[in-house]
């Protein structure tokens, strides 16, 4: 339809857009949405008023209808006491500082800086491996509340104190007292007590410093002397002597000359033990005469006979070359009988024969 005050012929013109148009996505004046928005951010307003409203109140029917101390009546005057005030919470005791590693005047220094109500410092001195001049121990120790004296102790010159033949627990606490770090090592020494002290680093009565060693006697390691590698004219098998059969044995054929059998012991074999004898399947009546020599010394002689042992008991401490010799008491014997040696076993510690066996 054309409006009729429109000339004939133009198009009507297109509605304009409203002056503040909405932007997408927001809620529009006066929709629901924004009506409860409003009314929450109301209802937040007037429960804070409240709550402030209380606290003032609160406040004032406090300092008005509080308790109120009774008028005193002295001399003719009215006296109103006051309120005594609130205890004041008591600040923590102050504790003992630890001054180990201070000198004395840095000590008593601390103590005084730390608020500490202490009697008197009593200095003492002991031996000790610790700087001259600084406090090795305190008594009462760092951080306990005192009210009463308070000993510390200065170091004095250390030495090694004589700990052979104690254990390994006294030479601990005897050095550790004395400040020392002390480091353990084992050895096998003949005649010594296993587990005893046998030697220390340094020696007894040196100067002591702040580390020391002590040295332990080990028990005894054993070996047959027949698993050490040897040389010689005797062989190596189980020999039966006046009925007993030894099964880590060895034999030497005797005659007029000396048979010879060499081991190298290297100076880690400390004893021999075992039994030598004729063997049995040997003729009887032949006796002869065995030898052990270490290092061209005669360590043992004895003589052997048909029907019986004789014990082998030869200490060999320090010997580098061993030899056993056998040779006919009557060179003129008719016969030559096999000289027979029964287990024999030596003596050292673990390591030095571990090496001679594979060696």
């Amino acid at each position: 339809m054309t409006d009729p005050h429109q000339p004939a012929g133009r198009p009507s013109p297109l509605p304009l857009p409203p002056a503040n148009p909405t932007p997408p996505g927001s809620v529009p004046t006066g929709s629901p949405s924004r009506r409860l928005l409003s009314g929450a951010v109301g209802v937040a307003l007037l429960v804070l008023a409240a709550l402030v409203a209380g606290v003032a109140v609160g406040w004032i029917a406090h300092a008005r209808w509080a308790p109120q101390p009774a008028p005193i009546v002295a001399g003719g005057e009215i006296v109103v006491p006051t309120l005594p005030p609130a205890e004041v919470a008591q600040t923590e005791n102050p504790v003992l500082p630890d001054v180990r590693g201070l000198t004395q005047a840095d000590a008593e220094q601390a103590f005084a800086d730390s608020g500490v109500k202490i009697g008197k410092v009593i200095v003492e001195q002991r031996p000790h491996v610790g700087p001259a001049g600084t406090i090795i121990a305190q008594t009462p120790i760092g951080g306990s509340v005192v009210t009463g004296d308070v000993t510390i102790v200065l170091p004095t010159p250390a030495t090694m104190p004589d700990l052979k033949g104690q254990s390994e627990g006294v030479a601990r606490k005897s050095l550790q007292e004395l400040g020392s770090f002390v480091s353990i090592d084992h050895r096998y020494q003949e005649g010594a007590v296993a587990g005893q002290i046998i030697e220390s680093v340094p020696a007894a009565g040196a100067e002591l410093g702040e580390e020391s060693t002590v040295i332990i006697a080990d028990p005894p390691s054993s070996r047959f002397l027949t698993e050490i590698k040897s040389s010689g004219s005797c062989s190596s098998s189980s020999v039966t002597m006046n009925g007993t059969k030894y099964e880590h044995g060895f034999y030497c054929g005797a005659a007029s000359t000396a048979r010879e059998q060499v081991w190298l012991l290297g100076r880690k074999v400390s004893r021999i033990t075992g039994v030598a004898g004729v063997v049995d399947t040997s003729t009887p009546g032949v006796n002869a005469v065995v030898k052990i020599v270490g290092d061209d010394k005669e360590l043992y002689s004895g003589q052997v006979s048909y029907g019986a042992v004789t014990a082998i008991d030869v200490p060999t401490a320090g010997v580098l070359r061993l030899s056993i010799t056998v040779q006919l008491v009557d060179p003129a014997a008719k016969s030559s009988p096999q000289v027979g040696f029964g287990d024999l076993v030596i003596a050292g510690a673990e390591a030095d024969l571990a090496q001679l066996v594979t060696g």
